[in-house]
């Protein structure tokens, strides 16, 4: 059975889009013909967590691929048509019922407290509720199928009742009510997660591939746009088989997105080191493990020659956000462990075949045909990875946060670097920078020490006299940080923070040179 099509153009959505004259694809009331409607940003997640919720497969693991594309790994093009799912889909909608748990807590709210949704988003997350409560007392071997048969019901009523646009008509509901549902979701979710689990690799999966095992035939005759479809039949799935796909570096690197356990978090680092997605030779991290035996049906990734393309190569983008992910959550050690092997500005020029300043699509890993193309990177690339590589880039100088509300809830800017002692200058040098205007600067850079650009205005200089990293057991940490301001002089503070009113200063960028001395 395949999920072919799933995308179709519909007339008279087609027409009614068509005569708008302004913001055409904003929902509108009154089913269409109505204003465009506006609401709060929490409904709006509400909206997306709600839908995305209902998606789940009917093991209650992935969320479904339902319109003809993949997630992430668009040259898994065919999986969509086996029914596959997606477990990173699944780890990001538990990052967003987090999110707006948590958004309840640091807001202080009055759970008893009331606001008004569409009516429509109303009776859908009423629905799911009751469905969720009926799971959790059900007890049968198939209560996750259970599950999914009626959150689809909910789901495709709800798709139905707005297709056009909103009603319009709005219900009250309390926060309490609310949270509720996101706890019982959240719950669910978990569970899916944990049965995910691959508890003798200690590593999870990425994606599904769906088998409808039993169905039972609704409409024959069905009309089809393939003429080369044989039968023609409608029907509806009374049971799957779930057969995961070799591993993926993305079901990983979203796992460790919401991994809050610091152990957990290295256990799951050590088994991605252990699978099929390192690649020992180069020390770089492969896009998936070997595809072995794997139906070509799942998409282009399968035709291609292992260590090429998206086929067991260093795929930069996700490579980068699996290293993004051990610098965001703590692990310094493992992060600084890769960081010459990995990153592309250590790469040998001879072996990289191109200007190490520049990124590339992807590396040929080691599992390429042809050794001589081990670690030469392929198709200039500037967006992807480049994002990825600023955030690190940005977390090892300053920090996750670096503007913050001090204690006297006015605006402070804290350093929190996590750098090295190999990245401090071993002697005193004259380097060349362009300033805000474009103009090249010469500026002097003493030994043992690092620099870099705030927010594209300020000069920072770290001072490390006693040649230690500024992370691990034995550390040095900001001790003074010293302003350089035009107008009033130098300005000296003691810690790491920087108190108000002269973070505003440096955010407007009228601090042309920052001096932080560590020890």
């Amino acid at each position: 059975m395949r999920q072919y099509q799933s995308v179709v153009k519909h007339k008279e959505k087609s027409l009614l889009l068509e005569k708008r004259q302004h913001h055409r694809f904003l929902v509108r009331t009154h089913h269409g013909h109505g204003d465009i409607y506006k609401t709060i940003l929490f409904v709006k997640l509400l909206f997306l967590f709600t839908n995305k919720f209902a998606s789940l497969d009917a093991q209650g693991v992935g969320i479904e691929m339902e319109s003809d594309k993949p997630s992430w790994l668009d040259a898994l093009n065919g999986l969509p048509g086996l029914l596959g799912s997606s477990l990173p889909e699944t780890f990001e909608l538990k990052r967003l019922c987090l999110f707006m748990i948590q958004s309840f807590e640091d807001l202080e709210l009055d759970l008893n407290q009331e606001f008004s949704l569409p009516a429509e988003l109303y009776e859908f997350i009423r629905s799911l509720s009751i469905h969720l409560e009926k799971h959790f007392k059900d007890r049968s071997p198939d209560r996750n199928f259970r599950f999914w048969d009626l959150a689809t019901h909910a789901k495709e009523k709800f798709r139905k009742a707005v297709f056009f646009g909103l009603s319009g008509k709005e219900k009250r509901i309390s926060l309490g009510e609310v949270k509720q549902f996101l706890e019982h979701a959240r719950e669910k979710i978990e569970q899916g997660i944990e049965k995910a689990f691959d508890v003798d690799k200690k590593i999870y999966p990425t994606y599904f591939q769906n088998e409808v095992t039993h169905f039972k035939v609704l409409k024959k005759n069905v009309e089809w746009k393939d003429e080369s479809s044989s039968q023609k039949i409608s029907v509806e799935p009374t049971q799957f088989k779930q057969i995961p796909l070799p591993l993926f570096l993305e079901g990983p690197v979203h796992a460790l997105k919401v991994e809050k356990d610091p152990a957990k978090r290295r256990d799951l680092l050590k088994a991605v080191r252990a699978s099929g997605l390192y690649d020992t030779k180069l020390g770089m991290y492969k896009v998936n493990a070997p595809l072995g035996d794997v139906s070509l049906e799942i998409g282009r990734v399968s035709i291609f020659t292992p260590g090429w393309l998206e086929n067991e190569s260093i795929w930069l983008h996700m490579e980068y956000k699996l290293m993004l992910e051990m610098l965001k959550n703590g692990m310094a050690d493992e992060f600084f462990g890769d960081f010459k092997s990995a990153l592309v500005p250590f790469q040998s020029p001879e072996r990289y075949g191109r200007s190490i300043l520049e990124n590339s699509s992807f590396i040929a890993s080691s599992a390429f045909l042809d050794p001589s193309l081990h670690g030469t990177g392929f198709v200039a690339r500037l967006s992807g990875s480049t994002a990825e590589l600023l955030t690190m880039w940005l977390i090892m100088n300053i920090g996750k946060k670096p503007f913050i509300l001090g204690v006297d809830k006015k605006l402070s800017l804290r350093f929190e670097p996590t750098l090295p002692a190999f990245l401090f200058t071993k002697e005193a040098s004259t380097r060349k920078f362009l300033d805000p205007e474009g103009e090249e600067v010469k500026v002097k850079v003493p030994e043992q020490c690092l620099a870099f650009m705030f927010l594209g205005k300020t000069l920072v200089f770290y001072h490390n006299p006693k040649k230690l990293d500024t992370f691990g057991k034995v550390r040095v940490n900001v001790k003074v940080i010293t302003l350089h301001d035009p107008k009033t002089g130098k300005q000296e503070f003691r810690g790491d923070t920087v108190p108000s009113p002269y973070a505003g200063k440096v955010r407007e960028g009228l601090i042309p040179r920052i001096d932080i001395e560590l020890g």
